[in-house]
């Protein structure tokens, strides 16, 4: 019999070697396997029973044993802030008993955190000094969509007539949204100005913004 030698590895081993009765033998497992050895076991305990050609039987109980776990992982991660930036950042804590640890992220980073990330699922296998593993996932998200900002405009119906109007509609990013005109108007919509051209910052919950210009 082979225990892990890391702990939650199924890596252990049971080699059986069985003599008298009358050949053939047959192999029932608790585990529901029929072979007379067993592979890549967690540990545990496992038990045989084992029938001969004249349906004499025997039972043996094995178990398989782990060290106790040398790490442990935990994570805080940022989330993208707005959509298609690369600010988000993971944190990560190992402790345990097997330091100094080793870090190697799917990105080919090497270091315990990480920062200046897209959106994408981040992994690391952290190994520890005896060689044991312990993998870590974390997904960095971003909005759903940009904000995207669709105006209807009314032209002034007369030289310098305070009658044109923006009417604005604005999806994506995170409601609510502020707005800041080029007149210092702070309304979503623009109603009763004269003919001219007029910038307007729309900002929403997260701090995302948009220019655009009329």
């Amino acid at each position: 019999m082979v225990d892990n030698i890391c702990f939650g590895v199924a890596a252990g081993s049971i080699d059986n070697t069985v003599t008298g009765g009358t050949t053939p033998y047959n192999y029932q497992w608790n585990t529901g396997a029929v072979t007379e050895d067993l592979q890549n076991l967690l540990a545990g305990t496992y038990v045989v029973t084992i029938t001969d050609a004249n349906g004499c039987l025997l039972s043996d109980t094995m178990t398989v044993a782990q060290p106790p776990q040398s790490m442990s992982a935990s994570e805080t991660h940022v989330n993208v802030s707005c959509y298609g930036g690369a600010n988000g950042s993971i944190n990560l804590t190992v402790l345990g008993t097997g330091h100094p640890f080793t870090y190697v992220w799917n990105n080919g980073s090497t270091t315990e955190d990480l920062e200046n990330l897209v959106p994408g699922v981040y992994s690391v296998t952290i190994t520890d000094q005896t060689g044991c593993t312990l993998q870590q996932s974390v997904n960095i998200t971003q909005p759903t969509s940009p904000i995207n900002v669709q105006a209807v405009i009314t032209d002034a119906d007369c030289y310098n007539a305070q009658s044109g109007a923006i009417d604005l509609t604005v999806t994506g990013g995170e409601a609510p949204y502020l707005f800041a005109w080029s007149n210092n108007t702070g309304n979503e919509d623009l109603t009763n100005v004269i003919g001219g051209s007029y910038q307007v910052t729309v900002m929403d919950e997260a701090g995302c913004e948009v220019v655009m210009t009329y």
